[in-house]
């Protein structure tokens, strides 16, 4: 039986060389994505620091705090168990968990999907913005 299920939150527990050349360090953190041979291995996305986009379109480091913030996707690789530990939920954030899923899902979808998942947010923004607006306005 696998150890980790789908979209669980890791950590490396040593350095490990990335295909697509540098390393990443013991600490990263990752997120499952695919299962192999019942927990054989495992294919985890590995996640750097936080960035978001300007209004120009340039991507620039951010805090985690921003709501329009996302991690950097280092690499895709496949780990096996003994190079890597489960982020207990006491340490990572409800909203870390689900935005490291969200991002391991994007990585699933067809861009016209993902398309349509920007829309959705912009969507869900301007609405949430409206509504702290009219509360405001209200006071």
């Amino acid at each position: 039986m696998s150890k980790f299920q789908m979209f669980d939150s890791v950590t490396l527990n040593q350095d490990i060389q990335l295909h697509s050349g540098g390393i990443a360090p013991q600490g990263t953190d990752g997120a499952i994505v695919e299962i192999f041979k019942d927990g054989e291995a495992y294919l985890v996305e590995l996640f750097g620091g936080w960035l978001k986009f300007t209004t120009e379109g340039e991507m620039i480091e951010a805090s985690q705090d921003d709501p329009e913030s996302f991690r950097d996707t280092l690499d895709v690789e496949t780990l096996y168990p003994h190079q890597i530990n489960s982020i207990n939920a006491h340490q990572q954030s409800d909203k870390e968990k689900v935005r490291q899923q969200l991002l391991a899902l994007l990585e699933l979808l067809p861009e016209e999907s993902i398309l349509q998942v920007k829309d959705f947010t912009e969507f869900l923004c301007y609405k949430q913005q409206a509504t702290s607006t009219s509360v405001v306005s209200q006071k």
